[in-house]
């Protein structure tokens, strides 16, 4: 290491996302590293917090060298520093203009990638990082077309956005896709003469262990050949996990998702996620509607993971929200009554003190800095209490109902099958609609939750025409939504507890423990950890973290009309 600096939890993940070209790679592991180029800090800063040694003198070999916008002499300098078995790692910026020299632009990742197998280097990939390197959201293999189209298909964010996919895969089609990307990433590993080689070419980390695996797995399905992985790597603050969309050899669609942890000692988030598939997937023989069904919750290239099947659906996003609010409130609120549990809580419910007691105290903590907080903390104490001892169904709560996690289904079952399969008829009893990404997922939490959540993103899309950009105006709409004159949500909370056997007078409670526990959670999220209870606290959260997200403005807004 160059620097001996304390690095808190938070400031790790953080920096690990400007890492995800790991998973490219057969081992994300990074040991001895050498930095070439014109590395941007955040970089510099993620490869210290990483690597085990960063190489000094520019004449010894590392085990991965890593090159960010390069001229052609500072590749050729590069090459010769990779040790045997070592991996090499170039970061193309910028587009090709006139008057641009030296620097070599994103669209050379075909030339680099030549040039990198002509030096003896195998398993070299070439691949897309959407926007860039320094926000990268997706990593698409270069070589893989239906890679390239699952990507563009993808952007659905709004008219603008739609309209710009359209160009560039035309521009794809054409072969003159690369000329407008702005960021490609290329990696390469040169041969150890001491080891003997396969033959047979190596994939990307999780595409090797997928196609290892078939035969264990059951995922014989995928087809003869060589998987392929368009990566989605999330960027937003709590962003824990690199996730893989994988493509069969012949095929268009993801079939597969892998979930993988960006730090290697940390498990936690993905163990919740596995509980709640695995008590879903026993519920009948076909599983529950809407939900993907758990293939393999084990570690891959040392990082926790798990693996699980696909499911085919269009987001239910804001645009689709807009154009039938009604209809997505009613049919959300039936898939989330199909996930309460037929079973009575076991002897003494616990659910208090283990999902609530730790949420106002994490509070506590947080916000100590300002009385202000603690005399709302103090008043939704006040409101949970009768959460203490109510007779209250179990429920697998989900946790974050709401975009990009909600898919709707339409003539399609969960797995994305056409006919009238079990699964695809108790999809469409539910409403066709269904979720993925559950690892904030509560395997014996409170009913009604998830549903108060998703009303919640109902109400901030569907607020006005102006998006909720900044926090105050997002806890506005939700505060309208629930406890203004029109009331809309609070309404359409109230019909669902009379539909699943809740006490009305608990509407309010539940409501103030969604954000309560939404709000708490974001002390141990931070960190990519969503249990509470366990560490210092301290290290992951304070109150001007807190107070800068737009969960703290809704918590006071609700905690305030619910004592109200």
């Amino acid at each position: 290491m160059t620097a001996d600096v304390a690095i808190g939890p938070t400031d790790r993940l953080a920096l690990a996302r400007r890492l995800d070209w790991r998973f490219l790679l057969a081992d994300p592991r990074l040991d001895r590293v050498l930095v070439a180029g014109t590395p941007d800090r955040e970089l510099v800063a993620a490869l210290e917090a990483f690597a085990d040694t960063i190489v000094v003198d520019p004449t010894e070999r590392a085990d991965v060298v890593v090159v960010h916008a390069p001229t052609a002499a500072v590749v050729r300098g590069a090459i010769d520093r990779v040790a045997p078995g070592g991996s090499i790692v170039i970061e193309l910026v910028g587009r090709a203009r006139p008057g641009r020299t030296g620097q070599l632009a994103a669209a050379s990742a075909g030339d680099v990638a030549e040039r990198l197998r002509h030096d003896g280097f195998i398993d070299v990939h070439a691949s897309w990082v959407w926007p860039n390197h320094a926000s990268g959201l997706e990593i698409v293999p270069l070589d893989r077309p239906p890679l390239i189209r699952l990507s563009l298909a993808r952007r659905r964010s709004g008219r603008r956005a739609r309209l710009k996919a359209r160009l560039v895969g035309v521009a794809f089609r054409l072969g003159m896709g690369p000329a407008l990307l702005d960021a490609t990433t290329v990696v390469g590993r040169r041969p150890d003469v001491n080891v003997p080689e396969s033959g047979i070419p190596a994939a990307p980390l999780i595409d090797a262990y997928v196609d290892a695996n078939r035969a264990r797995l059951g995922l014989q399905g995928l087809g003869v050949g060589a998987t392929s992985s368009l990566l989605v790597t999330p960027r937003f603050q709590a962003s824990a996990h690199v996730v893989a969309l994988v493509v069969p050899p012949d095929g268009e669609a993801p079939r597969v998702v892998a979930k993988i942890h960006r730090l290697a000692d940390a498990t936690r988030t993905l163990e919740a996620e596995a509980a709640c598939l695995r008590l879903l997937a026993d519920r009948s023989p076909d599983g529950t509607a809407g939900v993907p069904r758990l293939i393999a919750h084990e570690p891959i290239g040392g990082h926790a993971a798990i693996v699980e099947t696909a499911l085919a659906g269009r987001p239910l996003d804001p645009t689709e929200i807009r154009r039938g609010r009604d209809r997505a409130v009613r049919d959300v609120g039936a898939w989330a009554r199909s996930l309460q549990r037929p079973e009575p809580p076991d002897g003494v419910d616990d659910r208090w003190a283990r999902l609530l007691v730790p949420s106002i105290a994490a509070l506590e903590h947080a916000l100590a800095d300002d009385p202000t907080d603690l005399a709302l903390v103090a008043r939704a104490r006040d409101t949970l209490a009768p959460l203490a001892s109510a007779p209250l169904a179990l429920t697998i709560e989900h946790g974050d109902l709401s975009h990009p996690n909600l898919l709707r289904f339409e003539d399609h079952g969960a797995t994305g099958r056409r006919g009238r399969s079990a699964r695809t008829a108790a999809t469409s009893r539910t409403g066709g609609v269904g979720a993925i990404d559950w690892e904030l997922g509560e395997p014996a939490g409170y009913p009604l939750t998830d549903f108060l959540f998703f009303l919640g993103y109902v109400a901030v899309v569907t607020g006005g025409k102006d998006r909720a950009t900044v926090p105050d105006e997002h806890a506005r709409r939700i505060g309208a939504a629930f406890f203004g004159d029109d009331r809309w949500a609070a309404a359409a909370a109230e019909a669902y507890a009379d539909a699943a056997g809740i006490d009305r007078t608990l509407v309010r409670p539940l409501l103030v423990a969604t954000w309560v526990r939404a709000l708490a959670r974001l002390t141990g999220r931070l960190v990519g950890e969503p249990d509470l209870g366990k560490g210092d606290l301290g290290e992951t959260a304070d109150g001007a973290r807190l107070r800068g997200h737009r969960y703290h403005a809704v918590w006071r807004i609700v905690v305030e009309g619910a004592a109200g």
